[in-house]
Parts: structure tokens; sequence; C-alpha cells
């Protein structure tokens, strides 16, 4: 076995290196996530509950929180609408606005419609949505 020494400089030179990769690996997460949000939005998830009808007013609304999945359910008089709460923009959970109809976003103001179209702001997309299933007073979505 030969013992071979390493120099001051190979020695700094490999903790350098060890500790820009350590860096460079702690922010791929919050990158691919920013990259990637609509895998944590829960599409694929089969039925889930998102509480009863009776719980929203009519022109009010409800957020639920289901793993990493945000919804906002919005009760018309006509029907129920279930999107996405997560904004497309940057992900910021969206707000139900019941005088002007529709939801905004709290980070940039954006605006979406009762479709979840955008109609103002910087969002890439629209909201997500999803369809609501009402079965003896409870709202289910798939």
């Amino acid at each position: 076995m030969q013992n071979k020494k390493i120099s001051r400089r190979d020695f700094f030179g490999w903790v350098i290196k060890g500790g820009l990769l350590t860096a460079l690996a702690g922010m791929a997460f919050p990158v691919l996530s920013y990259l990637w949000p609509v895998t944590r939005q829960g599409l694929n998830m089969g039925q889930k509950e998102l509480g009863t009808v009776e719980d929203i007013p009519i022109w009010g609304s409800k957020k639920v929180i289901i793993g990493d999945s945000a919804f906002i359910v919005i009760r018309t008089p006509d029907e129920i609408k279930v999107f996405s709460a997560i904004c497309t923009h940057l992900g910021c959970i969206v707000e139900w606005d019941a005088q002007r109809k529709g939801l905004v976003c709290p980070c940039h103001a954006a605006f979406f419609d009762l479709e979840g179209r955008i109609v103002s702001g910087p969002p890439p997309k629209p909201l997500s949505s999803f369809k609501a299933e009402v079965v003896n007073g409870k709202i289910y979505i798939r």
C-alpha cells in the first residue's frame, strides 16, 4: 500500500467543488417544483370529496386542500364549479371575488373569470377545472 499525500491546494480545491455541488443540489428541488407545478396539483387522483353543498352559500366559495392539491369550490345558483386554487403564474393561492364573480390572484392581481379563463394579468394558462358531481348533498371530483 502506497502512502500518497494530498497537497493543501488540492484538498481545498476538493472542498470548494464539494460545497458548490452541494449548493447546486439544494437549489435543484425548488427550481424543478417551479418548472413542473402541475405534478403537485394531484391530477389522476381518483374521486375525492370536497364537502357539502350546504357548506357553501350561493355565490360563495370554499377552499379545500387534499394532500399537495388545493381546490376552490364555487357555488352559483345553477351549478358547482371546481378549479385548482393554484395560480398558473407563480403558484399563489387564488381568492374568490364574489362582487366581480371571478378569481383573483393576490400576488400580481391576475383575474380569472367564472370558467377559469384569464381576464387580466401575467398567468400563462387558465386555471385547471374539474368536473364536480353532487351526490346526496356531497360534492365530489374525479
